[in-house]
């Protein structure tokens, strides 16, 4: 059955020298007042001050709010909350990785709807939609200046959540590749693997559909081409371009498609143990790709095709093995670190998989069915391959 595809974005400024843009882009909202978003290295090192350029450019007031913590908790969306409200701003600008973004959407609808925000995780949640936000992603990886979803820490529950809703899409998002050439490499990696996380998952889940595949096929392919050379050759602006353009393409399609049980499984690590959200995906993805491969033979074989791999000959089973054979290469080869080195052990997989299996949001997107042993069990591949692919 083909589903219902939904668009995400209102506006993609896509280009190089897109951040050039921004003050048109806020006269043409109608902002006057605007609070920016990130985190205190991109304000100590100046990295935000091609955006502050834009908005002075453009008379716009402005201040910053610097407080975003790697994977964001509640509380960080909330107290950027209290202070869009405290300043009276016109609309926000996410500046950074997923979490800036993430931070601001989630603190745009506080304005509109009243705290708490955990009142808002889960599907459909946010009854009026936040003030407009601006997504400047400065890492070609989560893609959520185009997503629908806000993903935020629960400290207590020791997993992410999600607030989905049309609500939190951005009203533009400003995609400039030069913003990422000085990402160091071990960012570049990290969020390049969440990039194909994205694509893998959206691409094969149960919600995808001829439209959504398009995008994601098309970033698989550039993740491929362009992933090594952006991390190894940093100021190659062409793979930057393929990188950013992947990373938004898969955003798009996610909205529609959703991740799967790789993403389940990622939360319950960020839980537990500080890691980022991309190194958690990529020593997750090759386990489950082989755990989903029988599911989705064709597709399977595609993305191992889209990333270089020579199937030809081989049985349906075989080329779509050679998936997550392809995508372990990749790993490796801009060092992503395995699941073992990230600190998790044996004795940590049972409470690990229990946490996962709660995300019924994603597991029930998988493409082939998951019960808990076989989550355990993804878990235990991952562990002890321990990056090997055979």
């Amino acid at each position: 059955m083909i589903g219902i595809s939904e668009f995400s974005v209102n506006k993609i400024v896509l280009g190089v020298g897109a951040v050039e843009k921004l003050d048109s882009v806020l006269k043409e909202l109608g902002i006057g007042k605007v609070l920016i978003v990130t985190d205190g290295f991109m304000a100590e090192r100046k990295l935000v001050d091609p955006v502050i350029r834009q908005v002075e450019k453009g008379g716009v007031v402005f201040d910053l709010f610097t407080g975003v913590e790697p994977n964001p908790t509640e509380k960080n969306a909330e107290d950027c909350g209290r202070a869009l409200i405290a300043g009276k701003f016109h609309g926000v600008i996410g500046f950074g990785g997923g979490s800036s973004m993430d931070v601001a959407k989630a603190g745009a609808i506080l304005v509109t709807n009243p705290p708490p925000v955990k009142r808002y995780l889960g599907l459909g949640n946010v009854p009026e939609p936040g003030i407009p936000v601006i997504a400047i992603p400065t890492t070609s990886g989560t893609g959520s200046e185009t997503t629908n979803i806000a993903i935020l820490k629960d400290v207590q529950a020791g997993t992410k959540g999600g607030i989905v809703s049309p609500h939190v899409i951005p009203r533009v998002a400003v995609v400039d590749p030069a913003l990422t050439l000085s990402l160091p490499p071990r960012m570049t990696a990290s969020t390049g693997m969440d990039a194909l996380c994205h694509a893998v998952e959206g691409y094969t889940s149960l919600k995808a559909t001829p439209f959504t595949d398009i995008f994601h096929r098309e970033a698989i392919r550039r993740v491929g081409r362009s992933l090594r050379t952006a991390v190894n050759r940093g100021d190659d602006i062409d793979a930057r371009r393929d990188m950013a353009l992947a990373a938004t393409l898969t955003g798009t399609g996610l909205v529609t498609s959703s991740a799967t049980a790789v993403h389940a499984m990622a939360y319950a690590i960020e839980g537990n143990f500080q890691v980022a959200h991309g190194d958690a995906c990529a020593a997750l993805l090759p386990a489950v790709a082989r755990f989903n491969a029988v599911a989705e033979m064709e597709k399977f074989r595609e993305i191992a095709m889209l990333l270089g791999e020579n199937v030809e000959g081989l049985s349906p089973g075989d080329a779509a093995l050679r998936a997550a054979e392809a995508i372990g290469k990749l790993a490796r080869d801009v060092k992503m670190p395995t699941l073992r080195q990230i600190g998790v052990t044996e004795k940590d997989l049972g409470k690990l998989a229990e946490v996962a299996f709660t995300v019924k949001r994603l597991m029930d997107n998988n493409p082939r069915v998951v019960t808990l042993d076989d989550v355990k069990g993804m878990f235990e591949d991952s562990l002890l391959r321990d990056g090997r692919v055979s």
